[in-house]
This record gives C-alpha cells, structure tokens and sequence, in this order.
C-alpha cells in the first residue's frame, strides 16, 4: 500500500489500535489532561483529517450533533 503510514501517537491520552493507517498524520487533539482519544484496529484515515476530544457533546441525546444549536433554536439541556 503505496502512500499509507502505520499510525502511531507518543501522547498517553491517545491510544491506536493495531493496524491502523492513514494516508497523511493526522491532527489528534485531546486538549485538557482528562480528555482521551482511542482509535481502534484496522481503521483507516484519509487526508487531512483532524480528531479533537474534549467537546460538549450531549452524551445523552440520540444524536451528538449540536442541529439545535447550529440552527439557534436549543440549547445543550434540552
């Protein structure tokens, strides 16, 4: 596989399952020292990709999508 780099992360809060490429190193943010990223085996990632922990995602929701906020109608508690 021309192009693909077996991917590998020297930060502790990032873990990478074996067998995991991508095809450019990706930006992998956990920011704040609580914060994780755990990416599992055989995952592939394309070109410029960017993973950021840490966000305010509604964990209770059905979506983690912020739709209400986006469109100005919600708020995170509801």
């Amino acid at each position: 596989m021309t192009g693909l780099t077996d991917l590998t992360c020297d930060d502790p809060r990032v873990t990478i399952g074996i067998a995991t490429w991508a095809s450019s190193s990706p930006v992998l943010r956990p920011h704040h020292a609580g914060n994780r990223i755990d990416i599992g085996k055989f995952c592939c990632f394309g070109q410029n990709v960017s993973i950021f922990a840490g966000g305010t995602h509604p964990m209770h929701h059905l979506t983690q999508h912020h739709m209400k906020l986006y469109l100005g109608v919600g708020d995170f508690d509801k």
